[in-house]
C-alpha cells in the first residue's frame, strides 16, 4: 500500500508492516497490524482499508493510519450488503473516497469509505464477471482484463454512477495483471 512519500506498507500472510524509509537502504518499521488478509490493503479517503473472508462471510477492516505508529481500528463490519451474497474480498482498488471490488464469480462493486470509516454499498458497477487478474486505475478510468473478452475500460469520473466506456482485444483472452497508477 502507497502511504505517502516516505511511507509504505509490506503486506504478508500474518498482516501489514508499515516502514518509514528515508533512503533505499534505511527502512525503519513504524508499526505492525496483525492479521491474515484476503484483499490487497488499500488507501482509500485517508483510511487504511484490508478485506477478509471468514466462514461464510466476508469481512472489511478499517484502520485509522493518520498516526502510522499507532494505527488505530476504526471499524470491522460484514462487508456492505450490495449483492445476494457476500463475495471474498480478493481485489480492492481506491479511487478517492470509493473503492472498487472486482471479484472472480460477482463482478464489480462500488463501495464508499465515509469520512467517519464505514463501508458503505455505493453502486453494482457492472457484472461482467471471469476476471483473470487485479485491474488498475489510470485517471478517471480503471482498466480490468476478462477472461475471454480482452480489458474492460469503466468510466469512474463519477465513482456513484460507473459505467462501462469500451473493451480492448475482445475476442482475447487475456491472463494478466494490468498496471498503472
Amino acid at each position: 500500500a502507497d502511504l505517502g512519500p516516505s511511507l509504505i506498507g509490506s503486506q504478508c500472510g500474518s498482516g501489514m508492516y508499515i516502514w518509514q524509509i528515508t533512503d533505499i537502504l534505511n527502512w525503519q518499521q513504524l508499526s505492525f497490524i496483525e492479521g491474515g488478509y484476503d484483499s490487497n490493503g488499500v488507501i482509500c479517503n485517508g483510511y487504511l482499508v484490508f478485506g477478509n473472508y471468514e466462514g461464510d462471510t466476508s469481512w472489511v477492516f478499517v484502520y485509522d493510519i493518520s498516526n502510522p505508529s499507532q494505527p488505530l481500528l476504526v471499524s470491522s463490519d460484514p462487508y456492505p450488503p450490495g449483492l445476494e451474497t457476500y463475495p471474498a474480498m480478493e481485489r480492492l482498488l481506491a479511487c478517492g473516497g470509493f473503492l472498487f471490488h472486482c471479484s472472480s464469480t460477482y463482478g464489480c462493486l462500488c463501495l464508499h469509505v465515509t469520512e467517519s470509516g464505514t463501508v458503505v454499498f455505493a453502486a453494482e458497477c457492472y457484472d461482467l464477471p471471469m476476471y483473470n487478474g487485479h485491474g488498475s486505475k489510470y485517471g478517471s478510468y480503471i482498466l480490468q482484463p476478462i477472461q475471454h473478452r480482452g480489458i474492460a475500460c469503466f468510466d469512474v469520473s463519477q465513482p456513484q454512477n460507473p459505467s462501462l466506456a469500451f473493451t480492448l482485444f475482445p475476442e482475447r483472452s487475456v491472463y494478466a495483471q494490468v498496471n498503472g497508477n
